[in-house]
């Protein structure tokens, strides 16, 4: 489900490469808990998919502006 959507390589820089991989596997759990909302008829269902939105929505904006100011350490070792 997520593979080929991390295409970010290791720097080893711990915070960036976690917020690098994270990114995208994040962006996929808001993409399917959309796709629930938008289709999916059971109500628990619905309201699960309804707090991932909500919450990781906004992991992942913090994320985007977290690497918009970070640069990663190229001195770090994986």
């Amino acid at each position: 489900m997520i593979q080929g959507k991390t295409n970010s390589k290791y720097t080893g820089d711990a915070d960036f490469d976690f917020v690098a991989q994270m990114a995208p596997h994040t962006q996929v759990a808001v993409d399917l808990a959309k796709v629930e909302l938008q289709y999916g008829t059971d109500p628990e269902l619905r309201k699960v998919a309804q707090g991932i939105v909500y919450s990781q929505q906004a992991q992942l904006n913090f994320m985007r502006t977290w690497m918009q100011t970070h640069k990663p350490e190229q001195t770090a070792k994986p």
